[in-house]
């Protein structure tokens, strides 16, 4: 059940990524002929959209970390002495950038109801 949503994930970054690029030439496009007029102000506006869209582009290509595999003992030695469960998970998301929210409390969880005298996975 994941591949659909993956495709479509692929689709809408492709689509994000295209509209982004076609913006930032358009407006670039704009610009220069705005600098060429001397219309400063809309000018300053163009170079502040593609500021903003070439933001876009790299953090839409920037990648995306894997999460590590977690073992309860090692979870458990993370979130020792942390009380509230979502400290415990924030501080396990810290340490695993890949991880993801809900996969951090699940492991949180976890790691709460296992008997620390066995043998964990």
């Amino acid at each position: 059940m994941r591949a659909p949503f993956g495709a479509l994930k692929k689709l809408s970054t492709s689509l994000t990524l295209l509209g982004s690029l076609v913006l930032a030439i358009c407006v670039g496009v704009l610009t220069v002929l705005w600098a060429m007029n001397g219309q400063w102000v809309w000018f300053v506006v163009g170079v502040l959209i593609i500021l903003m869209n070439v933001g876009l582009l790299v953090t839409e290509l920037r990648p995306v970390p894997t999460a590590k595999t977690w073992h309860t003992r090692d979870v458990r030695t993370l979130i020792d002495g942390i009380d509230n469960d979502v400290a415990a998970a924030r501080k396990l998301r810290k340490a695993d950038r890949g991880l993801s929210a809900v996969a951090a409390w699940e492991l949180v969880q976890r790691a709460r109801k296992a008997d620390p005298g066995e043998a964990a996975d």
